[in-house]
């Protein structure tokens, strides 16, 4: 498991990955993921007193004690996996929504998907919970200018993100424009056309507020 570990924080495609994180997953302004890695990592090597102090350290922290679970749930091939699909899939979140940092609900939609995709569970509700979609504290300190537009990702954009994903990346796909409507797809376009998401990226007003 350590090298496992070793490898998702310094691998430099997966650091890609995790640099286009959604932002707002980072309470504290570091990732969440590599804070448990550095845990791992610390317990793996018996540095079991460095690894209470860094955990410790997180507590209260939504975001990371999120991570913890999905760790304990679904175990470190959870992540190891999701990086795998979206190289596979050749999938930028940075460049999904909003241009990175600001918060941008597709983005997270997409991540929470693909995690979801390897757990076998639709774990947006889970996120949720979590505190996902909402103003972290601190969030005007770390991105000055950048205001914190709240959303969701229910569970029935992670199912369509996936089914879109499942259709489009089936080998062989004999369709006109499969390219094209993959890079539709890589850019975030996988969202039913009367979705809450697609309804904001049109310019609707938003039901709940």
């Amino acid at each position: 498991m350590a090298a496992r570990a070793r490898s998702a924080v310094t691998e430099p495609r997966r650091l890609r990955c995790l640099a286009q994180f959604p932002s707002d997953w980072w309470s504290n302004g570091r990732s969440p993921f590599a804070d448990l890695v550095a845990c791992l990592l610390l317990e793996a090597m018996d540095h079991v007193s460095a690894a209470t102090w860094r955990r410790e350290g997180c507590r209260g922290y939504r975001d990371f004690e999120l991570f913890e679970k999905l760790h304990e749930q679904y175990g470190f091939d959870l992540f190891a996996e999701f990086f795998r699909k979206l190289r596979r899939d050749r999938i930028d979140l940075g460049k999904i929504g909003t241009a990175w940092p600001a918060p941008d609900g597709r983005r997270s939609a997409y991540a929470i998907a693909y995690l979801s995709g390897v757990a076998g569970d639709n774990l947006a509700r889970l996120f949720r919970e979590h505190g996902v979609g909402q103003r972290p504290r601190g969030w005007e300190q770390r991105h000055l200018g950048i205001p914190f537009v709240e959303y969701e990702v229910t569970p029935s954009e992670v199912d369509a993100i996936l089914a879109a994903r499942e259709f489009l990346f089936r080998e062989p796909l004999d369709i006109t424009d499969a390219e094209k409507l993959r890079h539709v797809f890589r850019r975030g376009g996988a969202f039913p056309p009367g979705s809450r998401q697609a309804k904001l990226d049109r310019g609707a007003p938003d039901s709940r507020h």
